[in-house]
């Protein structure tokens, strides 16, 4: 009994360790900031058929965010990555074919998945993409190592949405609102993966509400380049120890 109690404590503490995004334990990653009153909003998996829904909404509240979009996803759509930059918007790598199994990928095969999307990027955009953002949130000593050799900063969120659950939007709102604070990072999502390109209602209903009581707040929203440099001796910073 008390050898499966130590593998199940222990099985619990690695999957903390791995995939929890305010673990620093395997190296120091960015998932929040510490300013007054900035936030980072950020959307993964796009581009998708809810990314101009989402670009117009934030538009209306002269929001800036980053979007972490999957090579495989953003090859076909070129046009609406020089929109997201266009409008000022930021990019940021989310691999090319979001693989489940990305933490446990050799760092060669890890490095064919971020070269592959920085090129789709670049080619689109002339843009040289600092940023990425591992599958889920999971990452390996190798993982950050080999970002890091990319030039890389691994950026994770302090807030998740879970509108990928397909939660209410009233859920998402409940989820954001009742959490967030000054330097927040705030995950969304502009499509799911790779398969069906699901139309984000959830996401596109609870923007706006959101967007709204944060301006009620006093706050405003950057990108994550932004937010890291708003005061850099404060923030986590992307690193490997």
């Amino acid at each position: 009994i008390i050898a499966g109690i130590v593998t199940l404590s222990i099985c619990i503490l690695s999957t903390w360790v791995l995939q929890n995004p305010m673990s620093q334990t395997l190296g120091r990653v960015f998932s929040k900031g510490n300013i007054t009153p900035a936030i980072a909003i950020t959307f993964d998996d796009g581009p998708g058929k809810s990314t101009d829904t989402i670009l117009n909404i934030l538009d209306r509240y002269n929001a800036r965010a980053t979007f972490f979009v999957i090579g495989k996803n953003a090859e076909h759509n070129p046009e609406m990555l020089r929109k997201i930059v266009k409008l000022g918007h930021e990019l940021g790598n989310h691999t090319y074919s979001h693989p489940l199994g990305s933490v446990i990928q050799t760092p060669s095969k890890l490095h064919q998945q971020i070269e592959k999307t920085d090129k789709i990027i670049h080619s689109a955009t002339g843009v040289y993409c600092k940023l990425f953002r591992p599958p889920h949130g999971w990452r390996s000593p190798w993982m950050l190592r080999q970002c890091r050799n990319e030039g890389k900063s691994v950026i994770l969120w302090s807030i998740d949405s879970k509108d990928w659950q397909r939660k209410s939007s009233a859920a998402v709102i409940k989820n954001v609102l009742d959490f967030v604070k000054p330097g927040s990072v705030v995950l969304f999502h502009d499509r799911l993966n790779t398969g069906k390109d699901w139309q984000m209602d959830n996401t596109i209903a609870a923007l706006p509400v959101i967007l709204d009581s944060l301006v009620t707040r006093g706050y405003r929203f950057v990108t994550i380049s932004e937010l890291q440099h708003l005061q850099p001796d404060e923030n986590q910073f992307t690193v490997l120890d």
